[in-house]
């Protein structure tokens, strides 16, 4: 049997599988893998993906509301470059320059983490939210799941019950958030909060952040049986800090220097009686500027992508909520003792935003200056 050469090609043959039937039956996973913008991080680029998550922390513990407001800061910035994309890295490279981030620093995670033992691919499906362009769904998709015994890793490819969810402003997510209570975790100091948990930085809590049952889980018999397993916390805690490397990727993606090369398989695999040839996926490459290391070049990135202070105008925003409907002729109405406007005539409402700043002021302040021209001085293309 060939191989297959992504996480993301071994998650849609594993998934495909009649066994997945019962608990995926409209085969959700394999075709929302199959539908996404496939990207491969290389070996260097996933060590480089440990710099951008452990970078910022060295000099910043001593004041933890800096440290929030940058964490913030990225997340704001955590746009996926489409509105369904896998993202997917070398494991055991990220780790073993976590690894090495922990010895140097004394911490307690070099005594009991090896690289080695970890699976050899990890990675990220994340989904915009259909409604709401600023709000990110991320679910955690790994080469390797635990053994009949609980702790040897067989080769049998994973996706978590259980999704993160944040959005790239100040509203809540907008998805039905699921709040497990977590034990006293002596590495995370005390009991955690859940920010605490999903980004391994101690006491961050974040309303525009949750957890909510993964899309999959279709049935509502086979999504209480996951939601009440007592295993859902640890699965969720082993996932700890994923999700400050993926908002530290997704937010200076557009500073790194990077080289993509795309990659069309010509070998496949059978699903049922069909025969489907692996997926076209893109190579990301790390290009390190001369005499420079992936951790400086990390601290660079990140001191240049960390979101600027800037005001943001009044403005009307759809509620996702009760949509109004395209072909309507609006007659809008203000529904008293709210922020709300409702149309008569199709029900749909729009809410007014007011003037707020944005991002950390510390960094400097943007100024956006908004040019109105009437038609006539527009000029006339040829």
């Amino acid at each position: 049997m060939t191989e297959p050469p992504t996480l993301a090609d071994a998650l849609i043959r594993e998934w495909s599988k009649p066994k997945f039937r019962r608990i995926d039956p409209t085969n959700w996973v394999a075709h929302t893998i199959a539908s996404a913008r496939k990207f491969v991080l290389d070996k260097d680029m996933s060590t480089y993906l440990a710099d951008l998550g452990y970078s910022w922390i060295v000099g910043s513990t001593k004041n933890a509301a800096r440290m929030f407001d940058m964490l913030n800061g990225y997340r704001m910035l955590s746009r996926a470059p489409h509105p369904c994309t896998f993202i997917e890295y070398d494991m055991q490279a990220r780790a073993r320059r976590a690894y090495d981030f922990w010895a140097k620093n004394g911490l307690k995670q070099a005594e009991t983490q090896v690289p080695e033992l970890m699976p050899g691919k990890s990675g990220w499906l994340i989904l915009q939210h259909p409604q709401v362009e600023t709000a990110f769904l991320s679910l955690a998709c790994e080469s390797h799941s635990l053994g009949p015994n609980g702790t040897d890793l067989v080769p049998k490819p994973v996706i978590d019950s259980v999704g993160e969810v944040w959005t790239c402003n100040d509203e809540p997510p907008p998805y039905p958030v699921i709040n497990p209570k977590f034990p006293h975790y002596e590495m995370l100091d005390g009991v955690p909060t859940l920010g605490t948990v999903l980004t391994c930085v101690a006491h961050y809590d974040c309303p525009q952040l949750g957890l909510t049952p993964a899309p999959w889980l279709s049935s509502r018999d086979v999504r209480a049986t996951f939601m009440e397993d007592p295993r859902l916390t640890k699965s969720i805690m082993e996932h700890a800090g994923s999700l400050r490397f993926l908002w530290s990727f997704l937010a200076s993606l557009n500073d790194t220097p990077i080289g993509t090369r795309v990659v069309k398989p010509s070998k496949g695999h059978m699903v049922g009686r069909n025969y489907k040839r692996f997926s076209e996926h893109s190579v990301i490459t790390l290009n390190i500027p001369h005499k420079m290391t992936s951790a400086t070049l990390a601290k660079k990135v990140l001191r240049a992508t960390r979101r600027r202070a800037h005001m943001v105008r009044g403005h009307w925003r759809k509620d996702w909520r009760y949509p109004a409907q395209a072909l309507c002729e609006h007659s809008w109405e203000p529904i008293e003792g709210t922020h709300l406007m409702q149309c008569s005539r199709c029900q749909g409402r729009k809410m007014w935003i007011t003037e707020h700043q944005a991002g950390d002021a510390s960094l400097g302040f943007v100024l956006h200056d908004y040019v109105v021209k009437h038609e006539k001085d527009r000029p006339r293309q040829a």
